[in-house]
Parts: C-alpha cells; structure tokens; sequence
C-alpha cells in the first residue's frame, strides 16, 4: 500500500513532464543539435560553453522526433527508466523486493523533483551512464573484468566528453 501513492506520483509526473517546456539550457542544446543535424560543426558554427557530448543527443532525438519539446523529453524518460529498473534491482539484492521497488521510486522521485529546468539534461544522462557501466560488479560478486573495466572507462571517457571535471 506505501507504493501505490509513490507509482501514482510517478506515473503522473511521467505523463506531465512529456509536455513541460525547453529552459534555457534546453534551448541552446536544441540550437547546436539543429546545426549537428544540418551538417554544422560544434564550436564552427555553433557555440555553447558545454562539451560536445552535450549537443549530440540533441541531435539524434531531433533526427528521429523532429524539432519539438517532447522528444529530449521522452529521451530522458528513456533513461530514466532503466537507471531506476537498476537501483531496484540493486536494492533488491541487498534489502529485498519491496525495498527494491521503494529505491527505484525514491531514485525518480527526487529527480522529478528538480523541475523542468533541470531534467533533460546531459548531466544526469552522465550519471546513468556510470550507473550502466558499473552495474555488472553491483549486481553480481564478481571482479571487474577486461571488458567490464573498458565499458567504464569508455563511461569515464564519455562523462569528460561533457565536462572534463566529470572525469
């Protein structure tokens, strides 16, 4: 029953922040991403202080779902959604189901929280991104191995691709 409140709050913010508005920042990425998706250069034909990893995405969902607020919207949902689906799943093996389905709620909870200016954005792409990458040693007792300690390294690699401090 303490879920049913939290997955209803979810699941309206889901629905409602697929309609929210560009801020600021979301418009100077859907700029640059507009000069990638018309052949431009970051930095030669656009300019914005962020790495070039920031204007990519930009470009890609402005590719597939054309020039609109939803699309890097429904993108962030996209991965949102497996970031949380893995905090569950970590949770789970430390503390159980429930506990599981609770971290899952309380890791979109908060960020849905942050407003539209703030989700949507490059950064907390980053942080799922390591949270992908580092997932296999959480979720099983194993070491990292070749392959594993490559994914997170080309994470890293990624991450400072965006802002060089995320290295």
């Amino acid at each position: 029953l303490a879920f049913a409140p939290a997955s209803l709050i979810v699941s309206a913010w889901v629905a409602a922040s697929l309609t929210w508005p560009f801020g600021w920042d979301h418009g100077a990425f859907g700029w640059v991403g507009d000069v990638i998706e018309r052949g431009g250069l970051p930095y030669r034909d656009a300019f914005d202080v962020k790495g070039p990893l920031s204007f990519y995405p930009s470009a890609l969902v402005q590719l597939v779902a054309g020039r609109n607020w939803w699309g890097i919207r429904a993108f962030d949902l996209l991965l949102l959604i497996p970031s949380a689906v893995i905090v569950s799943r970590i949770a789970a093996r430390f503390a159980g189901q429930a506990l599981g389905l609770g971290a899952a709620l309380l890791w979109v909870i908060p960020y849905a929280n942050t407003g539209f200016m703030n989700t949507a954005q490059p950064d907390g792409w980053i942080a799922w991104g390591m949270l992908f990458a580092l997932s296999p040693m959480l979720l099983r007792d194993r070491i990292a191995t070749p392959a594993l300690l490559a994914v997170m390294g080309a994470s890293a690699g990624l991450a400072a691709l965006l802002k060089p401090h995320y290295a």
